[in-house]
């Protein structure tokens, strides 16, 4: 029971988190309102140590490379599909954590 909840929580998370994000994007075109996606990915990237930030990148450019892709060109496509990625799992989790906390409730 608490794994179904679970999942279907995180389901729900990352299926929502896809609507939000193009609400924000839209909002971001029309009225130049900040991204959050970008600007956790970029906050992210400031607040982690040096050593792992140098090692996504590091991973980044070797994976663009063993594809067989222009590191130059698709760099910043890589980084704003991570980023989005990122905010999906965010939301994945934040739903399978909520849908865990009223599924545990209801049972009480």
């Amino acid at each position: 029971m608490k794994w179904k909840m679970i999942f279907y929580g995180l389901l729900t998370g990352l299926l929502v988190s896809f609507p939000v994000m193009g609400m924000m994007y839209l909002g971001h075109q029309a009225f130049s309102a900040p991204f959050a996606p970008y600007d956790i990915f970029n906050w992210l990237s400031k607040v982690l140590p040096g050593s792992v930030v140098t090692f996504g990148i590091d991973l980044i450019i070797d994976t663009l490379r063993f594809f067989g892709m222009n590191v130059a060109s698709t760099a910043k496509v890589a980084e704003r599909l991570m980023a989005v990625g990122l905010f999906s799992m965010v939301g994945a989790v934040g739903g399978g954590i909520y849908f865990f906390l009223a599924g545990y409730t209801k049972l009480k």
